[in-house]
């Protein structure tokens, strides 16, 4: 994978942030159906991550903050926009929503930690099949805070699952600062567990990118249980501030 920037790739993450510009302008004026979490600011890391997964063998599970996830590997704008309106031509026919997707190879789910067993099961069956696919699951710091997560990183870990964590922290666990609702350090708990444990500190895209594609290259000779720790990243402005491409 190429870890420089290129002018699509900032297209692609310039449709991401301004399509959830647009939900937020929507769902304030009662246009959608239910509710509707964006990532806004958090877009560099589904895009990174989108371009190591491959959707004909690998398996992607992801939270209430679906929408750069799903969007970075499909592309699928007006199935995605359908959906969150309740329309029939939506992803699930218009009976998802926001935080509820499903295909072939894409799951999300608004309660949090609920699709770690799901995740988990799936990475076995690969492993047990010899498929070379593997499971990418992402979620926010806050779904520490789940003891069902700890049970399925101890499940990984004894059967070396190829499953990938990925952790994005935006330093808010919904509405309440992390640090007034998780002790310790993720890393630490990634340790307490036998993952393989990588921190990607806040830096300019192709930076992360180029320290994710690095690290990638080493996992796929291993291809054991490991977390990805993104934190807070840089553009959380309205519109993309070029600098931090």
């Amino acid at each position: 994978m190429n870890s420089e920037i290129r002018y699509a790739d900032l297209l692609s993450l310039l449709k991401m942030r301004n399509f959830e510009l647009e939900l937020l302008d929507m769902f304030s004026k009662g246009l959608l159906n239910g509710t509707t979490h964006t990532a806004v600011g958090q877009e560099d890391i589904a895009y990174i991550m989108s371009q190591y997964i491959d959707v004909t063998r690998d398996k992607v599970f992801s939270n209430h903050r679906c929408h750069a996830h799903y969007l970075s590997i499909t592309d699928d704008y007006h199935g995605l926009l359908a959906e969150i309106m309740g329309k029939r031509g939506g992803v699930c026919g218009g009976l998802g929503g926001s935080q509820h997707l499903c295909n072939r190879y894409f799951f999300s789910s608004g309660i949090q930690g609920s699709a770690f067993p799901i995740a988990a099961g799936c990475a076995h069956g690969m492993k047990l099949s010899l498929k070379k696919g593997k499971v990418i699951v992402y979620m926010g710091e806050g779904t520490f805070g789940q003891g069902l997560v700890y049970e399925v990183f101890n499940y990984a870990t004894i059967n070396k699952l190829p499953i990938i964590f990925i952790v994005e922290d935006n330093e808010i666990s919904q509405s309440t600062p992390s640090k007034l609702t998780i002790s310790g350090t993720i890393g630490a708990r990634a340790s307490a567990f036998g993952l393989d444990y990588l921190f990607v500190k806040k830096d300019k895209i192709f930076n992360r990118m180029k320290v994710v594609n690095q690290y990638l290259k080493k996992w796929e000779k291993r291809r054991l249980p490991a977390i990805i720790h993104f934190c807070l990243v840089l553009f959380v402005s309205g519109s993309l501030n070029l600098k931090t491409i």
